[in-house]
């Protein structure tokens, strides 16, 4: 009876102590190794029982807070200078203490897959960068890929992160060298918050309230806050449906089903499969109306000199899933029809000869296959490339109306306010310096919507701040991509940057210019050293108002006057003034009244260029670098490229997608 009662006891003791210690809870952000703004008012905040008074120590003061009636608290602890480290005790019932905070320079970093893009991802000289790593007071901390209906004050699943050699690989490679420039030259510690999601379109991160400003987004905003329950409880239980649904569909599969599978270097029938060419829907090369599983197979020839060597494998987007086997060895996987497929391949499965890809596509309807240009098709290396594009073996596997209706699709990360609710508020009561932001792909196609969506963004974002002042907001504008036009012509990409510039009439706002340093056949161009660089210079001019700066961007046209034949063409942020490399000005088109534009002769004239065509003895409208991919060479003194403009209004290829 003793031992009885002895147990009892003890375990009513633990129950006890383990309710009172989950009492009083932090957030991710508010942990050890964490950052803090200097020279501001910070907020410490959590969550606890409504009638627990929460205590917080720090530099030898004491604060006091109850939680609301959401059993949320908040604490405001005085500016400080930078400086560190400092620990901090939080007390409710029970304690919980805090190690190795630093105070300095706090960024969050925001956007889709270029600022997503990892440091270990292969861009320039990665390897030497992650060696060389080695900066303890910067730090970065991930908030997870959420999707929510509801704004969340938290998010999973880790913390601050000391900057190494072991940690690099994983950070933004964007955010991380901006990071790096600035704790350089400033000797302060730098903290990153990422939350970004590669293929989101800009209404995804922005909230209901500001959504339901734009009729075109008020219903979806409606629809979102009327949403009964937790939208990623719903999406868990959607992923399961669906999970269970494509095991159902997978063990019809005559791929998987056959004695050897499909994915397997070497099959019994290859000789009765077809062949299609890819880029390109298989509704378009004799299937119309198939939806199901698809299997293309290619044999590729890698040199010795590539054997045992990493390979990155480029398969443009697909509709709607994929499966990628390289050799017979699963390399990667993924979900959405306009997601570009970029997977690294092993060098333990790469050999010299022939290779083996087999990629398994499912399309659920409308339109199925492999899509894009042909130049997003390859398999590569830093000495080596073989285009992808052309003849596969392909075969049906499955077709998906013999089988059960799929589950209904849930929203997902593209849809409004669903980023907002799940990333953005959760990292909303921390304070922050401002913000970088590398997005605007997924909205090429609607680039005159984000004339006023962007700045909407970031009024916004800074709204929800409520800080004194409004934040600066740098961001990234579209790199040169995709094939060059050897004529004047249209251009979303064109005008998605144009639209962009819009957002520069918001305060505190600059815009780093990366026309110079894009990919034509890669979205994700590698030279991420120097949008961080540039981004680190916007920074020091907008942020820090560094009077060390010249300036601290590329030059940005002001105005134009015609006289005679001629244009010329005004700039500020000139520094020392314009220069074109390589020979003189490119990129210029003028036009007259017809609006039909012509390569134009250029010439520089101090902080101006003066442009003219004999092709055209009136001109009214003068473009620059109005291309996806512009040959363009005009930069200031300061080694900056000039943006992309136009000087006419004329009605672009995206204006009707503003509804």
């Amino acid at each position: 009876m003793r031992n009885l009662f002895t147990i009892t006891v003890f375990y009513l003791t633990f129950l006890l102590q383990s309710t009172l210690h989950a009492e009083v809870k932090l957030p991710k952000l508010v942990g050890d190794n964490m950052i803090l703004q200097r020279d501001a008012r910070v907020t410490i905040f959590g969550s606890a029982l409504r009638v627990e008074r929460v205590t917080v120590t720090f530099q030898f003061r004491v604060y006091y807070a109850l939680p609301n009636e959401r059993g949320e608290w908040f604490i405001s602890l005085p500016p400080m200078p930078a400086g560190g480290p400092y620990e901090m005790e939080i007390f409710g019932k029970n304690t919980i203490q805090l190690k190795n905070i630093m105070v300095g320079e706090v960024w969050l970093a925001s956007g889709q897959s270029n600022m997503e893009w990892k440091l270990a991802d292969q861009v320039n000289n990665h390897k030497a960068e992650i060696a060389a790593a080695n900066y303890p007071d910067i730090r970065f901390v991930d908030v997870k890929n959420t999707i929510a209906a509801h704004p969340h004050r938290d998010y999973s699943p880790g913390g601050w992160q000391l900057c190494s050699p072991k940690t690099a690989g994983q950070f933004s490679a964007v955010a991380y060298f901006f990071a790096r420039e600035l704790h350089q030259l400033y000797k302060v510690p730098i903290g990153i918050v990422q939350a970004e999601w590669g293929g989101t379109p800009a209404e995804a991160w922005v909230s209901t309230a500001t959504l339901k400003q734009f009729p075109e987004f008020k219903e979806a905003a409606d629809k979102l806050d009327h949403i009964g329950g937790d939208l990623e409880e719903k999406q868990t239980a959607y992923n399961a449906s669906l999970s269970a649904w494509q095991k159902t569909m997978a063990a019809r599969d005559r791929g998987y089903a056959a004695k050897k599978p499909w994915y397997e270097p070497r099959i019994q029938d290859e000789d009765t499969w077809h062949t299609m060419r890819l880029p390109g829907l298989w509704e378009n090369a004799g299937l119309p109306g198939y939806d199901g599983a698809m299997w293309f197979r290619k044999e590729v020839e890698v040199p010795k000199t590539e054997a045992g060597m990493p390979l990155h494998l480029h398969l443009g987007k697909i509709d709607d899933e994929d499966i990628a086997w390289f050799n017979g060895t699963e390399v990667g996987r993924t979900s959405g029809w306009d997601t570009p497929r970029h997977y690294i391949v092993p060098g333990k499965l790469v050999k010299a000869g022939r290779n083996m890809i087999v990629v398994r596509i499912n399309d659920t309807g409308g339109g199925g296959g492999l899509h894009g240009n042909p130049a997003d098709l390859r398999l590569e290396s830093q000495f080596f490339k073989a285009t992808l594009a052309g003849e596969w073996h392909c075969r049906t596997a499955v077709d998906i109306s013999t089988m059960p209706k799929p589950p209904a699709e849930l929203r997902d990360q593209n849809s409004p306010g669903v980023l907002y609710n799940g990333m953005i508020a959760a990292v909303v009561p921390y304070t922050i310096r401002g913000v970088i932001w590398y997005q605007g792909e997924s909205n090429a196609s609607r680039a005159y919507q984000y004339r006023n969506l962007f700045p909407a963004l970031i009024r916004d974002w800074r709204t929800a701040w409520g800080q004194k002042e409004p934040f600066p907001f740098l961001f990234v504008q579209l790199a040169n991509f995709k094939a060059p036009q050897p004529q004047p012509g249209e251009s979303e990409w064109a005008e998605l940057r144009e639209a962009q510039t819009f957002a520069l009439n918001e305060p505190k706002t600059a815009m780093a210019v990366a026309i110079d340093i894009g990919d034509a056949n890669d979205i994700h161009p590698r030279n991420k050293l120097d949008v961080g660089k540039r981004l680190a210079l916007a920074a020091r001019g907008v942020a820090y108002e560094d009077t060390l700066l010249k300036t601290y961007s590329g030059p940005m046209f002001r105005s134009m006057t015609v006289e005679g034949n001629k244009v010329r063409i005004l700039f500020d942020h000139t520094a020392d003034g314009l220069l074109a490399r390589k020979g003189v000005p490119k990129g210029f088109a003028i036009a007259g009244e017809d609006r039909k534009f012509v390569w134009a002769h250029a010439r520089i004239e101090g902080n101006s260029v003066v442009v003219w065509s004999a092709a055209v003895p009136k001109p009214t409208a003068v473009r620059y670098g109005w291309a996806d991919n512009p040959e363009c060479n005009l930069y200031n003194t300061e080694g900056l490229p000039a943006s992309p403009f136009r000087t006419d209004q004329w009605p672009g290829v995206t204006v009707a997608a503003v509804k």
